[in-house]
């Protein structure tokens, strides 16, 4: 495990040099993402028998080499479509005034009204001891084991819109710190009824049974204020202070993810009484030691073609009437030492087991291909609402990659679809294309 550690930290090293030193940058974080969970595992592992093969460690050094490879032929390739000039435009949202928004407000109110009687409802058919207390609970287990009669297929539509309003709503208050209120043209009343809207909207996706949504929403935050920043001001390089700062912000984001997720956990019955460091360890570190388990089991087995990385995507094809196997919803659990199970074992778990050791390889020098095309089209789009959206889905899918399979498992999905739809129509609607040529080009040093 010392050895992974090491490997990966000086790995994550090379990648921010090589990246400006960027840590959002996709080689740098995908390196973080594995050297977080790997760190997390050997300090539960010390003073146990508990440990990873060097075959293990060597095979994900190699994947990330992978990625690093076709990232940098990414970006190269990129160049020639897109240039090395940044673009001066930047889309900025102007939207309805106070009374619209307000009635928006009561709207939304309304949808989460409709979604607590309707997972309260699902509730009681699985207990009639069901109350509200423990309504969530009762829900996720109908959602588990499939025991949900029927979906309201217009509650469900209309919870997509309210959900990606919070986006839509998030991305103008960032909007407006970063580039100024006297451009964007707003009141502070206007501002609370904002971030009431956010609130609600993140209240409608939690009556959800998943938790992941809450890391998926920080991502977006996080990139669109870090991007639009270093857009206005047009930065080729961070500071080692800002640096610093960057790593700061992301360990806070960090802290309020598992808050968050720690709090859901216990709404829904999945971490029951598990302590803080046994849930991160359950939920990030384990993967490492799973990842090994798995490889030293793996037998070929029957499963239809990326029967696991797909399972987004051919959900969507069974939605449009084609039938395809998708029947693997959750992966079997193993044990990770002291007592303890996992069933989460990084993405490249899924990968092995979907196309084998080549297909590990090409599967990660596609991704780290188109991701290295997409961190350097930030220099042409990266101040507009729609790019930035796409790409923190991207980059979400990147920084879970030390954990388990979110990439191209659920961003090829239907409801990843539905909000991009809904989230490009609200930019077009009330998007303005903004020349910045009152911020000048320049390096930090």
């Amino acid at each position: 495990m010392l050895a992974l550690v090491l490997m990966l930290f000086l790995l994550t090293i090379f990648a921010l040099v090589s990246s400006n030193c960027d840590p959002m940058a996709p080689f740098p974080l995908v390196c973080e993402s594995f050297l977080l969970t790997s760190l997390i595992a050997l300090s539960n592992v010390i003073g146990t028998p508990v440990d990873i093969s060097f075959e293990t460690s060597l095979f994900i050094v190699s994947a990330l080499a992978a990625f690093a490879l076709s990232f940098f032929l990414g970006s190269a390739y990129s160049t020639t479509i897109a240039g090395k000039q940044y673009s001066n435009y930047m889309v900025i949202l102007r939207l309805p005034k106070k009374k619209i928004t307000f009635i928006y407000l009561i709207f939304c109110v309304f949808i989460l009204y409709l979604g607590i009687q309707n997972a309260m409802s699902t509730a009681l058919s699985v207990s009639i001891n069901a109350d509200y207390s423990n309504m969530m609970e009762y829900n996720r287990a109908a959602s588990v084991h499939g025991t949900i009669e029927s979906r309201n297929m217009a509650l469900t539509l209309v919870s997509f819109f309210v959900q990606v309003s919070g986006y839509f709503y998030s991305y103008f208050l960032i909007q407006k710190i970063v580039i100024g209120e006297e451009k964007v043209g707003t009141s502070l009343l206007q501002s609370k009824l904002e971030m009431i809207v956010i609130l609600v909207s993140l209240l409608v996706s939690a009556l959800g049974s998943g938790r992941t949504f809450m890391l998926q929403y920080i991502c977006f935050v996080f990139i669109v204020a870090y991007y639009l920043n270093i857009f206005k001001s047009k930065r080729t390089r961070l500071s080692l202070n800002r640096l610093f700062s960057v790593i700061k912000r992301m360990f806070l984001a960090f802290v309020i993810f598992f808050t968050v997720f720690q709090t859901l956990g216990l709404l829904t019955g999945k971490t029951g009484k598990s302590s803080w460091d046994e849930m991160l360890f359950g939920y990030s570190g384990a993967a490492i030691i799973a990842l090994d388990r798995s490889l030293e089991v793996y037998k070929p087995d029957s499963r239809f073609f990326g029967e696991e990385t797909f399972f987004g995507f051919y959900g969507l094809l069974n939605a449009c009437g084609m039938s395809v196997p998708n029947d693997i919803h959750f992966l079997p659990f193993v044990s990770v030492g002291k007592g303890k199970s996992t069933n989460i074992y990084t993405a490249l778990r899924t990968y092995y087991y979907d196309f084998g050791l080549v297909g590990v390889y090409i599967i990660e020098c596609l991704i780290g291909f188109f991701a290295g095309i997409a961190y350097h089209l930030l220099r042409k789009w990266g101040g507009h609402p729609i790019y930035l959206m796409l790409y923190s889905f991207l980059i979400y899918g990147i920084a879970m990659q030390g954990i388990g399979e979110y990439l191209i498992r659920f961003v090829l999905s239907i409801s990843q679809l539905v909000y991009i739809i809904i989230f490009s129509l609200l930019v077009l609607l009330y998007g303005k294309r903004t020349l910045f040529t009152q911020y000048e080009h320049r390096s930090v040093r």
